[in-house]
């Protein structure tokens, strides 16, 4: 299997499709500030790839304490959300994706 590849439209998808999910309150750069994905020509923040041959990705994401959503229903949301994006239906590709909540607001 081909590694699995990362454009910049295709970070922002994985980024917005994270974002577009209710309890998400935003993006996070990791603890100690690694989780950024590196394409050509920007950084996206809250994105790391563990493993482009999977592929695996770890979702660094602010908790939204105000929509008092339990966090495992969150984190099957954004898995469901996220793998729906055509980056991986169109290839036939399952990711591997963590979530991982650094932060609430």
């Amino acid at each position: 299997m081909a590694a699995f590849s990362v454009t910049q439209e295709v970070a922002e998808s994985i980024r917005d499709a994270a974002l577009s999910v209710d309890g998400v309150a935003g993006v996070s750069g990791g603890r100690m500030g690694q989780a950024f994905l590196r394409v050509s020509g920007a950084m996206i923040e809250g994105i790391q790839l563990i493993d482009a041959s999977v592929p695996h990705l770890a979702l660094h994401l602010t908790y939204d304490l105000s929509s008092r959503r339990q966090i495992p229903s969150i984190v099957a949301d954004v898995r469901t959300t996220v793998a729906s994006l055509p980056a991986f239906t169109e290839t036939d590709t399952t990711p591997r994706i963590d979530v991982v909540f650094d932060d609430a607001s």
